[in-house]
């Protein structure tokens, strides 16, 4: 999931924005009346930090813009975005072995729990057809942080691959037996 140079950079930038930020830019793209809509429903206090947030985003260039709504949309969609594949991966001792033995629903309470680079990590190591049940039973502000992560998962070794299947391991095997659905 390398992209061209401006596409990384953007992905990257994208991350120090704020939620507000993020809306702004969102509510300026849709047209007037959607946002007016959206805007109707908001607090006073969430219309002010949004308008606060607009005089901050008037100078990001359009790269930037267009990386957010990307963002979302792939966020707001059912379907998995296209998971990085793991240069370093190999099936029998891949790390996140775990999961294999773990229902959907299960896999969903871990990755909520996790940082967003773990979680898009594990997504990148469990195989396409586990990934994408995960994805569609994930929560959208979860899928909203793990799109941001996407882009750095290339980026992650082998030590610290190893280090958030650890926790996640040691995470689900701490769980009460109520939490842990049944098989």
């Amino acid at each position: 999931m390398r992209g061209t140079d401006s596409q990384v950079r953007a992905s990257r930038r994208t991350e120090a924005l704020s939620g507000s930020q993020r809306a702004a830019i969102v509510l300026r793209a849709v047209p007037a009346t959607t946002s007016g809509l959206v805007r109707a429903r908001l607090t006073f206090t969430e219309r002010r930090l949004i308008d606060f947030a607009g005089q901050q985003i008037d100078e990001l260039p359009d790269e930037i813009r267009v990386e957010v709504m990307n963002q979302l949309g792939v966020a707001l969609s059912p379907h998995p975005p296209k998971f990085p594949t793991v240069g370093h991966h190999r099936q029998e001792s891949c790390p996140f072995r775990f999961t294999r033995d773990l229902v959907t629903d299960e896999l969903v309470q871990l990755l909520e729990l996790e940082d967003p680079l773990a979680a898009a990590v594990a997504l990148s190591h469990v195989g396409p057809a586990t990934s994408q049940a995960t994805w569609k039973a994930l929560s959208t502000p979860r899928r909203d942080t793990i799109v941001r992560a996407l882009t750095t998962v290339p980026t992650v070794g082998m030590g610290k691959t190893a280090l958030f299947a650890e926790r996640m391991e040691s995470r689900y095997r701490r769980w009460p037996a109520r939490v842990v659905s049944a098989r």
